[in-house]
This record gives C-alpha cells, structure tokens and sequence, in this order.
C-alpha cells in the first residue's frame, strides 16, 4: 500500500507539491539522497573553515613581515651598503675579497626574504630589471660554492646568445640558489648538479606562443616517484625530516616564476635524479645606462633615523663628488638646512619619517627649498611599487636596502635630466 503525502509543500521553496501519491522506497531514496547532499556541504563547510584559518593565518604573517620590515631592512642597508664600498675599494686579486662577496650575497638573500613575506602576504611585485640569466647564474654558483662541498660538482653550459629577461634579480637569485641547495640536498653522497641555458619558443602556453628564455637544473640525486613529484610545488610538503625542510622551496619558485609570466615544469625518476626547467619571457635589451653625474658639488640633503643608513648614504654621496647636509628628523634638517646659505638640490628622506609624507614637508625646510627634487627611502614593497607610479615630477621611490649603485643610480637619474 504506497503512502501519500497530500497537500505538502516544501517549506520555504517556491514550488507547492500537491496531491502526490509517492510510495515508501521513493520517499527513503530521498531521504537518503537528502542526508548524502547535507554531509556534501559538512564537508565542503570544514573545509572553508580550514581555508579561513589558512588565510587568517597569512594574514597575522604578513602583519608581522611588514612590521617588521622598515628596522629589518635598516640593518641590511648598512651590510649591503658597506659590503660593496669594500668591494670597490679592494683590488680584484684580494683574498679577503670572496669574503666580502659572500656577505654582500647574504645581506641580499636576507632581502630577499623580507620581500618574498611581503609579495606572499600583499600580492606586490618587486620592480624588475632586465637581466643576463648566465651572469646570475654564475654569480650564485659562485656564491654557494662553500655550502655544496668538494663531493658535489656543478657544471654551467650557459648559452652564449642567451636572450635576456626582464624579473626582480634578488627574487631570480633566490629561485636558482632554492633549486641549486635542492639538488645538493637529493645527493648526500654527492654528485652533480648541471645548469643550463638556452633560447625556446613555446608553442602552446595559455597566453599564446612565448619567446622564452630556459634555465634547467639537473641532479644525479636519488629521485622522486610520480606521487613525490605531484605534490613537489606544494606548499609545506617536503620529504625531509623534521627540522631539515619547510616544504616552501620550490613552492616559493612556482610562485615567483608563474608570477612572472613563466613555466616551471619537473621531470624525475627514482634512481635516476630529478631536472626543473624554468621558461622566462625572453625581452629585447633595451640598456639601463644611468644619466651622467653632475658637475660640480651638487648639494644632497639625507633626513634618515637611523645613524648607520643616514653615514652609508653620506659616505656613498661623498665618494661620488656631493655635498651633503645629514639629518636624523625634520626639526634637525630644518637647522642645518638654515645653516646652509646655498642651494639644496635634493632631498633624500625615509618615508617613515614624521611629517616626510605630509603634503607640504619641503616648504618646512625652508621657501627656498620648494624646487628641490626628494628620493622617498622606505623598506615596504607597496610604498615603492604601488605608490611610485602615482609621484609628481621629481619625486622617486628607493627600496631599502638599496646597493651603492642602485643609489648613485637613483641620484643621477634625479639630477641628471
């Protein structure tokens, strides 16, 4: 005898069920398709939940990276800084100069690792530069040299006509040394690791064909299966015992290289070592010459904190033919710019400051001060990306911390045009 279920209507649906003769066995089906559709969305509710603490704990990451950011990048200033003045002083046959090398590269790892928190947590791209992928690659070769060992053997078949690519170089080094320490990690009892270059044309990428330039990194390591090799761009998953790995190694390469119009592809086998290949847009070189620097004793005003950044700049300054007047806030810059009778042609100030990013701050340093060109210091990657392109004529962003001539540069491209 079948069950009726007359006159019904869903609650709260927009349809009325009238006088239907639904029999015992449908009603069960239902019931039961019902109740697997209500565990469906338990499940896809957990989940969100796990995706929500994911993000709020991204969040608290990046609140940290940028409050920690500014003080960080003072202290590489003054490494990066006084690392290559030492440099440029040394002869190149100086033993005690592979040592200087060595940290400035650390000092611009470090860097690198501030603004991979930064670019994880707000989404924003470093400025890029055009670069010769065999010269960076060399120059991290060469670099992590002491930490491969005399077991392992690296050897570079760069492409003599390699094309060039426009990309962060810090981020670009960061990728390399995370697949080249990858490599030297699968080979505990040693082995080489190959990195070459070349020129390709993709044929099929989502965009369209892609002049590229390539960068493949190939080990004689033990190997991935297919389910080790699936999850190798994942973050958080490593292989590695606890307190060997973090599992955001190559995570951290896809994300840079996809972040910038690039391809990463893996190919492994157990037994027979593993090969990353990296596809970068290939872009015409252009040249990046700086302007020439000006005649004469041009006068630079630095309104820094910090009294290591605030020497670094003078020093750097002084050596490349300026004047400068230093100050730590803007009440001392206001006394020394009194005191001085001529003209200021250039105001270098940290944005953080009090009262640098306020509408007005050179008319507090004087009427005579209004026509000079500022150069904005700040170690956060939004004032120097996003906010730069919306500057006046003669206004500029620098990002801290800056090398000597990523300064000189800046300077002479303010004072030079």
């Amino acid at each position: 005898m079948a069950t009726t279920f007359g006159d019904f209507a869903r609650s709260g649906g927009p349809a009325r069920v009238t006088n239907q003769h639904v029999s015992l066995p449908e009603a069960l089906a239902e019931a039961q398709r019902l109740s697997h559709e209500l565990e469906q969305e338990r499940v896809r509710g957990r989940r969100l939940e796990e995706e929500l603490r994911d993000a709020r704990r991204l969040e608290a990451v990046g609140r940290l990276a940028g409050g920690v950011a500014h003080d960080f990048s003072n202290i590489l200033a003054v490494i990066t800084g006084y690392s290559e003045l030492m440099l440029k002083r040394m002869d190149p046959t100086d033993p005690l100069r592979t040592g200087a090398e060595s940290i400035r590269k650390a000092a611009v790892w470090g860097l690198n690792l501030t603004q991979h928190m930064l670019t994880s947590s707000r989404a924003v791209a470093p400025a890029p530069s055009t670069l010769d992928l065999n010269s960076v690659a060399a120059s991290v070769v060469r670099t992590l040299q002491p930490l491969l060992g005399d077991r392992i053997d690296v050897v570079l078949r760069p492409e003599p006509q390699l094309g060039r690519v426009s990309l962060n170089g810090g981020q670009l080094e960061q990728a390399l040394m995370n697949l080249i320490l990858n490599a030297r990690d699968a080979m505990p009892g040693g082995g080489r690791v190959t990195i070459e270059t070349s020129n390709t044309t993709l044929d099929s990428p989502p965009a369209g064909p892609l002049r590229a330039v390539v960068v493949r990194v190939t080990d004689t390591g033990c190997g991935m299966d297919a389910a080790t090799l699936s999850r190798a761009f994942e973050p958080y998953f490593t292989t590695k015992p606890p307190g060997r790995g973090t599992g955001l190694g190559l995570a951290t390469v896809f994300a840079f290289i996809t972040q910038s119009g690039g391809q990463v592809e893996a190919t492994s086998e157990i037994g027979q070592g593993s090969t990353v290949t990296i596809y970068l847009p290939r872009v015409d070189d252009a040249g990046e010459a700086a302007p020439p620097a000006p005649a004469g004793a041009t006068t630079v005003l630095v309104v820094e904190p910090e009294a290591g950044v605030r020497e670094l700049i003078g020093e750097i300054l002084e050596i490349h033919g300026y004047h400068v007047l230093s100050a730590r806030d803007l009440d001392e810059a206001l006394a020394v710019s009194v005191r001085h009778q001529g003209p200021v042609a250039l105001v270098i100030a940290d944005l953080l400051s009090p009262g640098v990013s306020a509408e007005g701050f050179l008319q507090r340093l004087g009427p005579d001060r209004v026509g000079a060109r500022v150069i904005y210091l700040s170690g956060d990657l939004e004032d120097t990306v996003e906010e730069a392109h919306g500057l006046p004529a003669g206004r500029a962003y620098l990002h801290k911390p800056f090398t000597v001539d990523a300064l000189v540069h800046r300077v002479h491209e303010m004072l030079g045009g």
